[in-house]
């Protein structure tokens, strides 16, 4: 019985070891955790985010049903389109992470068929460069929508940008403006970074006779939404 008790002792001690390993383990990673995480700054379209490396600003807002580059490309639901400026401060830098942020906590990748949209871009050191971000997402995605800008890409669970400055930028589209844009049949330019602002006026796609009978007609063109100049 001595015996016996000796080993129950000794097995409760072990498991009691090996929980508090467990415990100090998990604080330990869970800290690391939040020392890699990115510094977030937060910001709304038409304010400059000053990061370690860059300035960025949104200057606008737009939605597409097409977009005219290297080739004219329709969306599989929208294409939201996010004109940007930046500028890189103290080096030339290519930034890799641009993203899209849903207010479900979903993220997509810039386009990547047929148009001209920049998947990432690059930046000479004090020179203005001005960029369009162009994602293909489903209604659901146009409202609350945020777009996000970090010297690093995404890489595998936010593991590219661990400890970076990353810019947040709230794309103010509302439930109401998300329906009027989904409504829009509209064709945009896209373009490459340049430092020259480029045309955001809607454009006329030259369609073949068959596209009407599938699509409908392009209505009137409205003036682009949600635009801060500078």
């Amino acid at each position: 019985m001595r015996r016996s008790g000796l080993r129950t002792v000794s097995a409760v001690a072990v498991v009691i070891a090996a929980m508090a390993m467990g415990r100090l383990l998990t604080d330990h990673l869970d800290g690391d955790d939040a020392l890699a995480a990115p510094f977030v700054r937060h910001a709304s379209v038409g304010k400059t985010v000053q990061l370690r490396y860059a300035d960025v600003r949104v200057t606008g807002v737009r939605v597409a049903r097409t977009l005219d580059g290297a080739d004219a490309v329709i969306a599989a639901g929208r294409f939201l389109i996010v004109d940007f400026s930046y500028r890189a401060r103290k080096e030339p830098q290519t930034f890799l992470g641009l993203e899209l942020w849903d207010e479900l906590g979903r993220r997509y990748e810039p386009v990547t068929r047929g148009s001209t949209c920049a998947l990432n871009v690059r930046g000479s050191t004090g020179v203005r460069m001005y960029a369009m971000a162009c994602f293909d997402v489903p209604r659901s995605a146009l409202a609350g929508a945020n777009f996000r800008f970090s010297l690093g890409d995404h890489g595998v669970n936010g593991s590219g940008q661990r400890r970076d400055d990353l810019a947040d930028i709230d794309l103010g589209i509302s439930r109401a403006q998300a329906r009027q844009f989904w409504d829009q049949d509209l064709t945009y330019t896209s373009y490459v970074a340049s430092t020259e602002p480029y045309d955001k006026e809607p454009a006329r796609l030259e369609k073949p006779s068959w596209w009407d009978h599938v699509h409908g007609p392009q209505p009137e063109s409205p003036a682009p939404a949600n635009e801060a100049h500078g």
